[in-house]
């Protein structure tokens, strides 16, 4: 689990993702195993704990039934999700966006799980999607100066070659400590500060790779 905490000065807000989102290959591992290429999400953060949450993923399917992948982000520590919408690229650093066939729904009252892909066969295809949505935080259970999220969670049933993560800090921000690995084992993940627009602060990690039930904290 990778966690980045991040400490703010003068801010009456705290952020807090309980729990770790998921890549999910079903039931089925040999029908539609998969893994991520290249992934590149992006956490722009306000003052208000809303989060503008751009994800870029690379997705290579190698089960003999391959169609689609879910991703679950979590809300069962009372987050929201807002304007889901996602778009397929042609190849990681394209620009042009296509509007991409989706299902968006609530499982178990823990996730809300984004259906990417269709019914034909994708075996031994890489695709690229861009996933954008509002992740709206209504708790503060870190305390009004702290913010803790799990930026990329658990992927149990799949690694990541390359992943890159940003997170734009909103005004007041004096430090972080990143984490990256398994939820019993961990490690610290090096990332850069870069000025941002708006008096704002950006934290990235890039070129790290992640196994199989490893994540970004």
């Amino acid at each position: 689990m990778i966690t980045a905490v991040l400490l703010l000065a003068a801010c009456a807000w705290g952020l807090y993702g309980s729990k770790t989102a998921r890549a999910d290959s079903y039931s089925d591992s040999n029908a539609y195993t998969f893994y991520f290429e290249n992934y590149d999400v992006v956490y722009d953060i306000e003052s208000n704990r809303k989060i503008s949450v751009t994800e870029k993923i690379q997705v290579r399917f190698t089960g003999y039934a391959s169609t689609g992948f879910i991703k679950d982000i979590p809300v069962n520590g009372g987050e929201l999700v807002r304007k889901v919408k996602v778009y397929s690229l042609d190849g990681f650093n394209a620009t042009q966006r296509k509007s991409v066939y989706h299902k968006v729904y609530l499982e178990n009252r823990n996730f809300v799980s984004v259906d990417i892909g269709d019914s034909g066969n994708k075996t031994n295809k890489s695709y690229t999607f861009l996933l954008t949505y509002d992740y709206c935080l209504t708790k503060a259970q870190e305390g009004k100066n702290a913010l803790s999220l799990n930026p990329i969670g658990l992927a149990r049933d799949c690694e990541i070659k390359n992943a890159s993560v940003t997170l734009v800090a909103p005004k007041g921000f004096i430090g972080a400590d990143w984490k990256s690995g398994s939820k019993n084992s961990y490690a610290p993940l090096d990332f850069t500060e870069i000025p941002a627009d708006g008096g704002k602060t950006a934290l990235r990690a890039e070129n790290f790779s992640l196994d199989k039930n490893e994540g970004v904290t």
